[in-house]
């Protein structure tokens, strides 16, 4: 009888370990420029959370939406539930957003219902850098015929090699010195090639990073 009772107990704890893993490889997110979220994205809207219900699957937010920067054909007809729903739990790819809180959201309709998931962009809309407004408003769609590529310092050498229709994102994990994350757009430039936009706030963004990596490099002994 002990011997049964721990077989069943090892079997439960080897199942429970496989779920945790299923779920943690569900949820692994690819890093996503805020440019690429919008462009794959059935809608990308700000809006406000006024409830929440839960039922054991899922949480189930009755929104207001205050602006709606894309929709599909089928996210147009999703947005008049005025409602959108996330797993419950966090191992299942889950979000949770807060009450009385406004969010960009950007993500797919599923069944006919919108969705949000973690590995979708949610961000509360007083976070986001002026730019990134601007971007989610006007300027993203004008660069989705453009591929934007993670390029973090240790593989840099190799994603460099850029084609004429792609971004290399070198300033991703740099924290505020992301400036192609937070200050920029890739899109065509006048010379035909994909490129950052070079405004002003993404030239001294630059600057300062710079300025922060001699400040860090006269530090090393």
């Amino acid at each position: 009888m002990c011997h049964q009772l721990k077989t069943i107990s090892i079997l439960s704890l080897v199942l429970l370990v496989f779920t945790v893993i299923k779920y943690s490889e569900s949820c692994s997110c690819k890093l996503e420029h805020p440019q690429g979220h919008y462009c794959t994205a059935d809608y990308v809207i700000v809006a406000r959370i006024k409830n929440v219900q839960k039922d054991t699957v899922n949480a189930n937010y009755t929104i207001k939406v205050n602006k709606v920067f894309k929709k599909t054909d089928k996210a147009a007809v999703a947005l008049h539930q005025k409602q959108i729903y996330s797993p419950l739990h966090s191992m299942a790819c889950g979000v949770q957003l807060e009450k009385r809180k406004s969010y960009l959201l950007a993500g797919r309709v599923i069944d006919g219902r919108l969705r949000i998931v973690i590995c979708d962009y949610h961000k509360e809309w007083t976070k986001l850098t002026l730019k990134q407004k601007k971007g989610f408003k006007l300027l993203y769609k004008n660069g989705c015929n453009c591929e934007i590529t993670p390029c973090p310092w240790w593989n840099r050498r190799h994603c460099l090699t850029t084609t004429d229709s792609k971004c290399a994102w070198e300033t991703l994990h740099e924290g505020e010195f992301d400036c192609q994350g937070l200050s920029s757009v890739c899109m065509k430039q006048s010379h035909g090639k994909c490129g950052w936009n070079y405004s002003q706030k993404y030239r001294h963004c630059m600057k300062l990073r710079k300025e922060h990596k001699e400040r860090m490099r006269a530090l090393e002994p």
